[in-house]
């Protein structure tokens, strides 16, 4: 790996991940169709740094975890990943957090134990001097404004990953976010919360507020690219097989960061992302099919062709 590093920051997570036959309403017994197997790794940033770590770019994380064995594995696996683990904050008597996700057909419930990371204010010191983005995704909302500030103060570009929670994204401190981001990702409700929370009435009108990009995901819908020029589509790139679609925004997430990184258009680091993101839905956990390079760009020439801008799919360093 040569070049710059990205680096991440929110929630890291064991997710516990079960198939139910329906999500319904609270007090209705809902039966388990597929129980929770071994715990495996997640946590959008670890996602995040795990997938750009697999294509051959350099990745750091920042966040806390506890001191315990289930801490000290997660870490072990993410080194054995490639991913620098040098910036996480490691709490004597505090726990790895767990997330217990619950999937039907059609969406997903989540209930999250923040572990280590609750009431975490960020890292007592940051080295960014060999940083070339910073990738924030959803976690304690001192943490992430602290680590903004530090990218800010070094003209570090950052990419905001939004969640619709408002205890990591409050509404009187989503404009003050989006002021220092120059690429934002949302799924479609995500925007509609964001579009409220800062009282705007149109996706364009965030651009006033800092974001350069906006990459809006649809699901089976593909993705739209906001711009103030105009919007840009790019189309969902269908798996060959569908098990588990978490983390797959993740996934997107780190394909247009790496297509960026690369030197690739954003339309081009969208379909990128759009071919990431296939992959991921076809294992159980968030991590577990993340592709090498070699392997995303087969699937990329499948699908797009090997497009002349595409200068990703040589060998060059990142």
């Amino acid at each position: 790996m040569t070049g710059k590093r990205v680096l991440t920051t929110g929630y890291p997570s064991l997710d516990h991940i079960a198939r139910v036959e329906r999500l319904g309403p609270p007090g209705e017994t809902r039966i388990v169709e597929q129980p929770w197997q071994a715990a495996t790794p997640g946590g959008c940033a670890a996602n995040v740094a795990v997938a750009l770590a697999r294509l051959g770019t350099r990745a750091a994380a920042c966040f806390a975890v506890g001191d315990d064995a289930s801490s000290a594995r997660y870490l072990e696996g993410l080194q054995r990943d490639g991913v620098d683990v040098g910036e996480v904050t490691i709490r004597a008597g505090e726990s790895m957090p767990q997330a217990y996700l619950f999937l039907d057909e059609h969406d997903t419930e989540l209930y999250f134990d923040p572990g280590a990371m609750r009431d975490w204010p960020g890292p007592e010191t940051l080295d960014l001097t060999d940083t070339a983005r910073v990738v924030v995704t959803v976690g304690p909302v001192a943490a992430t404004i602290a680590i903004i500030e530090h990218a800010e103060k070094h003209g570090i570009p950052i990419a905001l990953q939004l969640k619709r929670d408002l205890t990591a994204f409050e509404p009187d401190r989503l404009r003050a976010m989006l002021a220092h981001c120059d690429l934002l990702f949302a799924n479609r409700e995500e925007i509609g919360f964001l579009l409220e929370a800062v009282g705007v009435r149109h996706t364009s009108q965030i651009l006033s507020l800092g974001p350069r990009w906006i990459v809006e995901t649809r699901g089976s819908e593909g993705a739209v690219l906001h711009h103030e020029a105009g919007e840009l589509e790019v189309p969902v790139v269908p798996a060959q097989k569908t098990v588990d679609p978490t983390g797959a925004g993740d996934a997107f997430t780190a394909g247009v960061v790496f297509g960026l990184m690369a030197g690739a258009a954003p339309v081009v680091a969208a379909r990128i992302g759009a071919v990431l993101a296939s992959f991921v839905v076809e294992g159980w956990g968030c991590q577990q099919t993340l592709p090498g390079r070699e392997e995303l760009g087969e699937r990329y020439r499948e699908v797009f062709g090997a497009e002349k801008e595409a200068r990703w799919l040589g060998e060059e360093a990142m």
